[in-house]
This record gives C-alpha cells, sequence and structure tokens, in this order.
C-alpha cells in the first residue's frame, strides 16, 4: 500500500526537565507538528506504543529508567524499533552515547529551536535519507525560525519566562497553557502582553 500523502508529523518528546519539555514542544508545535510528551522512559514506552510517532526526542538522563534502556525496549519491539531517536543530552560523552542508541540525529544541550526542529526533521521516517551517521548539532543554527519561533525567543520563554509563568498562574488562578496561549496571541496581534497587578491592588 502506498504512503499517505497526508501523513501527519508527530513526535514523542522524552524528558524529565519541565521547562526544557515545554520548550521543545513549544517550538515543535509552532512548526505544525503533533507533539506527544512524557517525563520519564516507562510514561514515554506507553506513550510510543498508544501513538504513531516519527520520532522520538530522547533525553539521555532520566529518573529510573535511562535514554538507553528507552531505546533498548523500543528497539526490541518489531513495531518501533526503526522510529528515528533524536538524542538529547548535555553529556560530554554525546557520540558515544549516540552510538549505544543508534540516534538518528544528536542535540547537545541547551539547544537553539530552530536546531531542534532541523533535527526533528532530519530524523523524521519519512524524510530522513539513509546516511548511516547521526548529525551532531550544536553552534549556531541557520535562520529558519517560524514566526511563532520568533516570538518565543523575544518573550524568553524556555526558561525563565516558564517559571515567571508558573507563579503568575498561582497568583491569577490559571493554567500556564492558558497564560502562555494569551501571551503569544497577543504579541502575534502586536500588543504588548498584560502586566500583572500587584496582589491586592
Amino acid at each position: 500500500m502506498a504512503a499517505s500523502s497526508r501523513h501527519e508529523h508527530r513526535v514523542l518528546i522524552v524528558e524529565d526537565e519541565d521547562d526544557s519539555r515545554a520548550m521543545y514542544a513549544f517550538v515543535l508545535r509552532s512548526m505544525g507538528w503533533q507533539v506527544v510528551e512524557a517525563a520519564d522512559a516507562e510514561a514515554g514506552l506507553a506513550a510510543l506504543r498508544a501513538n504513531e510517532v516519527c520520532v522520538v526526542l530522547l533525553d539521555l538522563y532520566l529518573p529510573g529508567m535511562d535514554g538507553v534502556g528507552f531505546s533498548d525496549e523500543q528497539r526490541a519491539d518489531a513495531r518501533f524499533a526503526d522510529v528515528p531517536i533524536v538524542l538529547v543530552t548535555g553529556a560530554r560523552d554525546i557520540e558515544a552515547a549516540g552510538q549505544r542508541i543508534g540516534a538518528a540525529e544528536l542535540l547537545r544541550k541547551p539547544c537553539h529551536p530552530d536546531t531542534i526542529a532541523r533535527a526533528v526533521e532530519s530524523a523524521c521516517v519519512h524524510q530522513q535519507p539513509d546516511d548511516g551517521g547521526a548529525a551532531l548539532h550544536e553552534g549556531p543554527a541557520p535562520a529558519r525560525t517560524s514566526p511563532d519561533a520568533l516570538v518565543m525567543l523575544q518573550v524568553g520563554l524556555p526558561v525563565l519566562l516558564h517559571r515567571r509563568l508558573e507563579e503568575e498562574a498561582l497568583i491569577r488562578d490559571r493554567s500556564v497553557s492558558e497564560l502562555v496561549t494569551e501571551a503569544v496571541s497577543e504579541l502575534l496581534a502586536g500588543r504588548a502582553p498584560a502586566k500583572r497587578r500587584p496582589p491586592g491592588s
């Protein structure tokens, strides 16, 4: 049967750091990808079995089972053995870890949004050329950022803003995702996000 021309790109992010996982998810969703998130390897394997995934964006160091254990479990299941892995880590021996896992792409933390998108796109089983090796992505990335990703960079969402948003969410009794959506919508509309009033004012 011929492959569907309406293939829906879906990436599974397995990352225990909440800020990093939120940043990866935001970038990829802004590029049009469907995203499934997991905070540990066990949850990631369950998500892999429950979803049709093109690519796994995998952290090396995870609580409990690590990224190597995840990849071993994945490769042992014929249904998912060919799903490419983009390994993301701050480990100095990233190339050795990538070889052990059989990663299609390697990302060294911290990651530029363009670099994440480029690596995931390259690794996608429907796009990836069979060159037999994993590319290590680090340093400056080419200017391919989407408008939404540019907004994210301008407001500093990846780490500091996300933590501020968590504080804001508690004060305003709103979810972080609601506040992010509201802020991005205002920025795309050319308006400055509303400033928070001090409690009791």
